[in-house]
């Protein structure tokens, strides 16, 4: 696959790359607060780096499965499928599928792309997935459609020029299908000033002399030199590390109670806003960024739920296509997926009564259930039971005749001497 691209770009792997080190790191981009906002700068703004971290490690602590087509629909996992334990456990020498994974997902959040470079044997079998920064990756498609990648490794004085099957790109929003949109470019404006504000407060705490009061002089100083020697003294003794000491007043002054500023309030509300603000662009519940819940404690289960069904669930379904079509190819006889059963579980009692249900209804057996709690099954537990007043429809109990094939008749008269029950075993 692409041999002729390959062909016609490996000589460039010789070339060097840029002799300035720092050419691959972005500057950031301009906003209209002033900020420069790049992906390091974003991630000093604490709600950045609490919605990074919870995309990141949620994901990651997803198990990947690669499953595998069963006759009628069904599906079982392929555990010895030459993937399973590069996807499942370790994809490289040094990394746990728990660290790649949550670093890839970093990536997506904050650049929209992640790449890692295949390393497979002489049979075309992958033996590793290696990271590469996606700062230091440039992509070229070329007339043909065909992508190329040029990575230049840290420290390395020489390019590397890959072809499309020899990188593993994971992409998130994208307007062209090539690149994914990194949230830092289409939402500038709200980093931007989520910078501007924490920097405001830091400068703030550092230079402010307002101890909280005013202080009232009964006269006046006798001149600007001990006017400004006093201003001098407050300032020395009440910023920085000498903030809330005692201060001593001399000449009859005293001090008096301002409160909060309507400047203060309106900062506080600003940093509040732009918390929830930033929390919605990734998708997060604003509680988890210590905003304001939008649900009642008795309600946080629903909004929970929300996030995995509007925001895990996409990346997960972005992650599985791109996994499945660079590693897996034409080959539609296995497929990758994400167990997020352990984000829907709900409380103890609300899942004990879902699988009395299930049971009940007999499309759970205790063995299933046994499973989903992570426990040993049982011998004699993967029967289903069948309600007896449920048959299909024309079928009338006690009429053989009537019985569909995938129903064996019953005798009426056993069922009268064994008198009515509520569920019949059916294995």
């Amino acid at each position: 696959m692409f041999d002729w691209a390959r062909r016609l770009f490996r000589a460039e792997a010789g070339r060097p790359g840029p002799t300035d080190d720092y050419w691959y790191e972005p500057r950031g981009m301009l906003s209209l607060s002033g900020q420069r906002v790049s992906a390091e700068s974003a991630m000093r703004v604490a709600a950045v780096a609490t919605c990074v971290r919870i995309l990141s490690e949620t994901l990651a602590s997803l198990p990947l499965v690669i499953y595998r087509r069963l006759p009628g629909g069904g599906r079982e996992p392929a555990p010895d499928h030459p993937l399973y334990q590069l996807l499942h456990d370790r994809p490289n020498r040094w990394q746990t599928s728990f660290r790649w994974r949550e670093m890839s997902q970093g990536h997506l959040a904050l650049r929209g792309n992640s790449y890692s470079r295949i390393i497979a044997d002489g049979a075309g079998r992958v033996q590793q997935l290696v990271p590469m920064h996606p700062d230091r990756v440039a992509v070229r498609q070329l007339e043909g459609g065909a992508l190329i990648y040029e990575h230049s490794p840290a420290g390395a004085v020489l390019r590397q020029v890959l072809v499309a099957d020899e990188v593993l790109h994971l992409r998130g929003l994208s307007d062209d299908g090539i690149m994914g949109l990194s949230p830092l470019a289409y939402a500038r404006e709200a980093f931007g000033g989520g910078l501007a504000l924490q920097d405001f407060g830091a400068r703030f705490f550092l230079n402010d002399a307002k101890p909280g009061f005013v202080l009232k002089h009964p006269g006046h100083f006798k001149d600007d030199e001990a006017l400004e020697r006093f201003r001098k003294s407050v300032q020395d003794s009440q910023t920085g590390a000498n903030r809330h000491k005692v201060m001593v007043l001399e000449d009859g002054m005293a001090p008096e109670n301002i409160g909060s500023t309507n400047e203060d309030a309106q900062f506080l509300e600003s940093r509040k806003f732009n918390r929830e603000e930033i929390a919605s662009l990734f998708g997060v519940p604003a509680h988890f960024v210590g905003g304001a819940p939008r649900a009642p404690l008795a309600n946080r289960e629903q909004e929970a739920l929300d996030f995995v069904i509007h925001t895990v669930r996409p990346w997960a379904v972005r992650t599985e296509e791109d996994l499945e079509r660079s590693l897996l190819g034409e080959d539609d006889t296995f497929f990758i997926e994400h167990n997020v059963d352990a984000l829907l579980r709900g409380d103890l009692a609300s899942r004990y009564a879902a699988y009395a249900v299930g049971i009940n209804w007999g499309f759970l057996s205790p063995n299933d259930v046994r499973r989903r709690e992570n426990l040993n099954p049982r011998e004699g537990g993967d029967i289903y039971l069948q309600p007896v007043n449920m048959a299909p429809s024309g079928f009338m109990p006690g009429n053989p005749g009537q019985a569909p094939a995938s129903m064996p008749p019953r005798d009426q008269d056993d069922t009268e001497s064994r008198g009515p029950t509520k569920l019949e075993i059916v294995k």
